[in-house]
């Protein structure tokens, strides 16, 4: 626990009480009281940007606190702060906006009127994705949950949306936005979000060395690897954990291995995917799976580099 001592205050100050640092989780890293200018301590408050939690019903005028941490949410009484965003009142956020790879921490449940996180999957097609909320999928991404392996193969399972804090492995390039309205978030458990072999973290997390694995791209090559030592996940992402000697484990998208029926349009001509469903973008010989514009996918063996 670290503290800053109290300030003396008068009508003019805000002042911080107390910091509480996640211990325990449901408590608050700032407590923040009274009203007109920022002093010392607030300054420091608002300027940590690990915070997750700050307790801001002692306010007693209507005033604006900006965190460093984007995802951090504020506790306050009605009308008194000016946030547009991550305020909760009365057990009520009107707008939780949370930004992908920042620390994030519900101490408590509440309902959200609209949740949104926005995802980017890199020209690599995959990612790894938890959210502390239930959520439709967005068009033209899927997700897999990661159950279980099969010598150096990952078994997965198509999702058709997304659990609150269980972790999935999500395919397709683009930009996506996550929204729910009157969605409750529960309270972070303590440690991972685990979903099968998939580990989700809400802070930036190091992966433990010896068991577990990270998404990585390697020279086109897109696959989870087994990480070393100082190896970070990043918050809203997940790692992978499992009792292998194995360096690398690939994808066994199950009955799309063989089934792929459909393409995208935008990447539907000339379009070749190998038989764990990843798309190849340059494809030696072998069988593939290839798309051509307006038709269905079919398999074909390409003699040529």
């Amino acid at each position: 626990m670290n503290t800053i001592k109290s300030e003396s205050w008068g009508v003019n100050n805000i002042v911080t009480n107390i910091t509480v640092y996640k211990t325990p989780i449901d408590a608050p890293n700032y407590i923040l009281a009274g009203k007109g200018v920022y002093t010392p301590g607030v300054v420091t408050a608002l300027a940590d940007a690990n915070a997750t939690y700050i307790d801001a019903k002692g306010i007693t005028a209507a005033t604006l606190l900006e965190s460093a941490n984007p995802n951090c949410l504020f506790v306050a009484n009605a009308g008194k702060l000016t946030n547009t965003k991550n305020v909760i009142v009365d057990g009520t956020c009107e707008n939780l906006e949370l930004t992908d790879q920042k620390p994030f921490n519900a101490p408590f449940d509440f309902t959200a009127t609209t949740a949104t996180f926005s995802k980017t999957v890199s020209a690599a097609e995959y990612a790894t994705l938890v959210l502390p909320y239930n959520a439709d999928l967005p068009v033209g991404v899927e997700a897999y949950d990661i159950e279980s392996l099969s010598g150096s193969v990952l078994n997965t399972n198509k999702a058709f949306s997304i659990t609150a804090n269980m972790p999935v492995l999500l395919k397709n390039e683009g930009t996506y936005n996550f929204t729910k309205n009157n969605v409750d978030v529960v309270r972070t458990p303590d440690g991972v979000q685990t979903n099968g072999l998939l580990n989700g973290v809400y802070a930036t997390t190091d992966a433990p060395v010896g068991t577990s694995y990270v998404l990585q791209n390697k020279g086109g090559d897109v696959n989870f690897y087994k990480t070393s030592s100082g190896t970070k996940v990043n918050a809203f992402r997940a790692y992978l954990t499992t009792n292998t000697e194995t360096a690398r484990l690939t994808f066994d998208f199950n009955s799309e291995t063989t089934g792929i029926t459909d393409v995208r349009k935008d990447d539907a001509k000339g379009v070749y995917y190998n038989l764990n469903g990843q798309r190849v973008k340059n494809p030696g010989k072998g069988l593939y799976v290839v798309g051509t514009t307006g038709q269905k996918a079919k398999k074909v063996i390409n003699k040529t580099r």
